[in-house]
């Protein structure tokens, strides 16, 4: 009888095993992987609800393109496998989310490819807008309310806007808007410019946020180049931030007189400009004991109030004209040495006020100055 090498058998047997694993994985499990490994998707432009990529390949066989928003788990095909050219755009995307995109391989459920992130903008286009626009500059100032018309927006999104500092990226200030009729609104706050110290205006530039993503900016177009939108706060509060100089008048009586020169930012005195100004009135005060002396927009004799103003200060590069175009103010007032109206040696302090109707009405600040 012949005798059988156990050993052999088992030998035999973990070799035909093995072979056939092998021949299994060669299949791939029935997994087409035929496709160009070295592809390479690229974002090119990223609009409100489109975005346009490019495709590096030498073949497009067995791939896709999927889109998916961020935190979902699975890809929706947006081209069919083979099918894409070298660039492509996909629509019907939703304004201010963010999205991920990658290459899809046919029968495959992993993802070998690089996952692109973005985000879509928060519109493409402003129609309308309530505010003075110089190219890339519009005009604001704290306390104003902003509306404008976007050509779209999707006001379910969890969406901020800010006001970023231009000079200090760092110091940005939210917006809370609003989305009603069709426009967005939002309120510039009041410490977007400083009284103390005094700022005539303030430089920002329209900042947004989608969920947790990046702080983005919104921009326009310029002579082909993509530029930051910028608001010009400007402080509607005058201020008066030096007394220039005093000088003696003659002419006044025996006693003589005082002109005051005082520099700032003042409402203008000509009405052909939107920061026109009817009426404007001084307040003097003497501070040991406490006399009131009320100078009105008017001249005779030694008594005088002019506003001022000086071309090269109020004019901005944008072409846009500053908030206060008047920039001195002088007075003329006689030397008055009469008990409860001495306007003489002494420390003093002087507001100025503006109006247009009771409920357009400016004040400075207190100013103090010593007359010698």
């Amino acid at each position: 009888m012949k005798k059988v090498n156990l050993f052999r058998i088992v030998v035999l047997l973990q070799i035909c095993c093995l072979a056939y694993a092998c021949s299994s994985d060669d299949g791939n499990d029935g997994v087409n992987s035929d496709f160009d490994t070295n592809a390479q998707l690229s974002l090119v432009e990223v609009n409100a609800t489109s975005v346009e990529v490019n495709l590096d390949r030498s073949s497009i066989a067995n791939m896709g393109i999927g889109i998916r928003k961020q935190g979902e788990t699975s890809f929706q095909l947006v081209s069919e496998y083979g099918a894409f050219g070298d660039t492509g755009a996909f629509d019907a995307l939703e304004p201010a989310q963010n999205y991920e995109m990658t290459l899809l391989i046919k029968g495959l459920d992993k993802f070998p490819f690089e996952i692109l992130k973005f985000t879509t903008l928060p519109f493409n286009v402003i129609n309308s807008n309530n505010s003075e626009i110089r190219t890339y500059n519009i005009f604001s100032e704290k306390g104003f309310v902003h509306e404008f018309t976007p050509d779209t927006f999707n006001d379910k999104a969890d969406l901020k806007f800010y006001f970023v500092d231009e000079a200090d990226p760092t110091v940005k200030k939210e917006l809370k808007h609003q989305f009603i009729d069709n426009k967005i609104t939002f309120t510039v706050p009041e410490n977007s410019v400083s009284d103390t110290p005094y700022e005539e205006f303030h430089n920002y530039n329209l900042g947004y946020q989608v969920g947790n993503g990046d702080l983005e900016f919104i921009t326009t177009t310029s002579n082909s180049e993509d530029l930051k939108l910028v608001y010009t706060v400007f402080n509607p509060n005058p201020q008066i931030t030096e007394l220039r100089s005093i000088e003696s008048l003659s002419g006044c009586g025996s006693n003589g007189g005082y002109e005051l020169n005082f520099r700032g930012h003042f409402f203008s005195s000509f009405d052909s400009v939107d920061t026109y100004y009817e009426k404007s009135t001084a307040i003097i005060t003497r501070i040991d004991d406490g006399s009131e002396f009320i100078i009105q927009e008017e001249s005779f004799d030694c008594l005088s109030y002019d506003r001022l103003w000086l071309k090269d200060l109020i004019e901005m590069p944008s072409g846009m004209v500053k908030k206060h175009t008047d920039k001195l103010i002088r007075i003329g007032h006689p030397r008055g040495t009469t008990p409860g109206a001495v306007f003489d040696s002494g420390d003093y302090k002087i507001k100025i006020t503006f109006s247009k109707d009771v409920d357009d009405f400016f004040e400075t600040n207190d100013f103090s100055f010593t007359l010698p």
